[in-house]
Formats: structure tokens, sequence, C-alpha cells
């Protein structure tokens, strides 16, 4: 979790999510929470940031890193 001013954030990091086993274990725990904050996957293997159907936000090591805006999406 980290906070960012008045808002809150799940941050989950994983080197890679190739692997569909390795993609629902990481996503989980935010599925779980059952709230309204922000929910983000920060992995070395995503190239373009998108938004999936769930609503959690998948975005590449680099953007996370350089992009001061990223979570803006």
């Amino acid at each position: 979790m980290a906070r960012k001013g008045r808002n809150q954030y799940y941050i989950q990091s994983a080197f890679s999510m190739d692997d569909p086993q390795k993609e629902m274990s990481e996503l989980r725990p935010l599925w779980a929470t059952g709230d309204f904050f922000k929910k983000v996957v920060v992995s070395k293997s995503y190239g373009k940031s998108w938004v999936d159907e769930k609503g959690v936000l998948r975005i590449g090591l680099m953007d996370f890193l350089l992009d001061e805006d990223s979570f803006a999406r």
C-alpha cells in the first residue's frame, strides 16, 4: 500500500507475469481487497500500460519508474 497526498494505492510488483498461474497469484490479493482504492501491478514483462477488465492498472517497470503521472491513467 502506498499513499501520495490524499490518494491511496495498492501496488503489486512481479518480475514476470508470462505464466497464467503466476498472473493469478499476483492479482488475487488485489481483487480480494473489496475496496475502491486504485490497484496497480508493475512488471518488467509489460510494454504498454493498460487497465484490465477488473480495473487493475498494468504498467511496465520503466513507465512506473520514469513517468511521474503513470497512476493518472
